[in-house]
């Protein structure tokens, strides 16, 4: 009768073990490396030491900083105005090449080969890094796209 019990117990637990909530791997964000993705070693840049506080301030006003992995995003409290810059992980532009972007909606050509998406995001590449800046200060037409290329150049120097 024990080898029942223990049957009984063990075949229980195995349907709730197949019961249970699994999670699968994190979404990967714009520029963010795939999981499993090879890094060749680089050191990891951070979009918080790429654009000057002053810089951003002459676009936002006042703002909070924060740093989001290799992204960083500055936000003003009062309109919720915002910069955002992401650097993505090595190997996320493989010669600097554009990934498939059709995920972020209608893809436009940019200036300096960059590409714009949906939500005031522009991708651009540094080497083989997949990168983003979004500024969001009016959502009703295309007005942030100039200030969005002149960081995206910065960084593209920057990281030069």
């Amino acid at each position: 009768m024990n080898r029942a019990l223990v049957a009984v117990a063990a075949v229980a637990l195995l349907g709730l073990g197949a019961c249970t909530k699994t999670t699968s791997a994190a979404p990967v964000a714009p520029g963010q490396a795939v999981p499993g993705q090879a890094d060749s070693g680089a050191p990891a840049v951070s979009g918080c030491d790429l654009l000057e506080d002053a810089e951003v301030k002459a676009v936002l006003g006042s703002f909070e900083k924060h740093t989001e992995g290799l992204g960083c995003s500055w936000e003003n409290q009062e309109d919720y105005h915002s910069v955002t810059v992401t650097i993505g992980g090595t190997g996320t532009a493989p010669g600097g090449e554009f990934p498939d972007l059709s995920v972020y909606g209608t893809i436009e050509p940019a200036p300096d080969g960059m590409r714009y998406a949906s939500g005031n995001v522009l991708f651009f590449t540094v080497d083989d890094r997949l990168c983003d800046v979004q500024v969001v200060t009016d959502v009703s037409d295309d007005s942030d796209r100039p200030t969005a290329v002149k960081f995206a150049r910065l960084v593209r120097e920057r990281m030069g």
